[in-house]
């Protein structure tokens, strides 16, 4: 075996499924050798790569998984997967006549019972300095997966902490009331906002010195 072939198989078989099978999308990026590889994985996985179409792939994917996996995605903690993973994976139960019923009525009141223990918070903020929740990722049941930081300026600069928001109310013009669950840093989440702060940082920073080099002080 030469040591290209064998550094191909040890990058194809480290491929979750969706990103395997959308090699067979994409088939003139790749080498017949690394195709034919790939080919040879996906049938392994139990795939028919003969059948696969770009918009269904998600789908197929889903379809592959086991009920037990299935059912750890759409009980799984906030923010652990996306709404659309938990859509396929409710979608995927019902095809094989689960009882989606029982499992919700599980996962509620495993909700109520993290309610009972939550924690309340209140952000703040004055002349735009304090701390805000940034960041909205709705969950199955209306709550939303939010991140607190500290802001200047309104805004974000450091990340405090995630929380899954189960409701909020205004108590004054400067702040908020929250119920809250603390969850994991989500990081996803943090990228995400900083894509979009870095820019405008460096925006403010360009017109700043730029306007007291041309224009001086």
């Amino acid at each position: 075996m030469g040591q290209l072939t064998g550094a191909y198989q040890q990058t194809i078989k480290k491929m979750e499924d969706k990103e395997l099978l959308l090699v067979f999308n994409k088939k003139a990026n790749y080498t017949s050798e690394f195709l034919k590889l790939a080919e040879d994985e996906v049938a392994r996985r139990g795939y028919d790569c003969q059948n696969i179409q770009y918009e269904s792939i998600d789908k197929l994917v889903f379809q592959h998984k086991t009920t037990e996996e299935l059912v750890e995605i759409v009980s799984g903690e906030p923010g652990s997967y996306s709404r659309s993973e938990v859509n396929l994976a409710i979608a995927e139960l019902e095809e094989r006549n689960y009882d989606l019923a029982t499992l919700i009525a599980e996962l509620e009141n495993e909700r109520k019972s993290r309610k009972r223990g939550n924690v309340s918070g209140c952000m703040f903020t004055l002349n735009g300095i304090g701390t805000k929740l940034y960041g909205k990722d709705e969950q199955a049941d209306g709550s939303y997966i939010a991140t607190e930081w500290i802001v200047f300026l309104w805004i974000p600069l450091i990340p405090v902490a995630s929380y899954l928001v189960l409701s909020w109310e205004n108590t004054g013009i400067l702040s908020r009331n929250y119920e809250l669950n603390k969850v994991p840093l989500n990081r996803k989440q943090i990228r995400r906002t900083y894509l979009i702060v870095v820019p405008i940082l460096l925006l403010l920073i360009f017109f700043f010195f730029g306007s007291r080099f041309f224009f001086g002080e």
